[in-house]
C-alpha cells in the first residue's frame, strides 16, 4: 500500500477526497439506485482513484474506501436530511452558472 494512504485518518480521507457532506454524498448514490454504504464507498474510491491516471492497487481502493465508510459510521447521518433528485440538480445546475459566470461566458 502506498505510503501516504497508509497514514490516513478516516476524516482526513474525506476531506483530502470528497467534497460533499455525507448526506449529499449519500443522496448522489441514492439518486442512482445504490443504497449500500459499503457500495457507495467501493465505487467512489474507484472512481476517484482511477482518475488520477495511475494504477492503483485494489489494497489501495479498498483502503481508501474503508476509510470512507469509517467516516460516514463515525459521523452519521440523518435520513430525513438527504436531498432529492431534483434538490441536487438545482446544486447542480447552481455550480454550472456559478463557473460559466467565472469564465465569463454568458447562457
Amino acid at each position: 500500500m502506498r505510503k501516504w494512504l497508509r497514514s490516513l485518518t478516516p476524516k482526513k480521507a474525506w476531506d483530502q477526497f470528497v467534497e460533499d457532506s455525507v448526506e449529499k454524498f449519500i443522496s448522489e448514490f441514492y439518486c442512482e439506485g445504490i443504497r449500500d454504504i459499503p457500495t457507495m464507498c467501493r465505487r467512489y474510491a474507484y472512481d476517484l482513484l482511477t482518475g488520477f491516471m495511475k494504477p492503483f492497487a485494489l489494497e489501495d481502493l479498498e483502503h481508501v474506501a474503508s476509510l470512507l465508510e469509517q467516516y460516514i459510521q463515525e459521523t452519521g447521518y440523518d435520513e430525513n436530511n438527504l436531498y432529492t433528485e431534483e434538490e441536487l440538480e438545482i446544486m447542480w445546475q447552481k455550480k454550472v452558472d456559478d463557473l460559466l459566470r467565472f469564465l465569463g461566458i454568458e447562457r
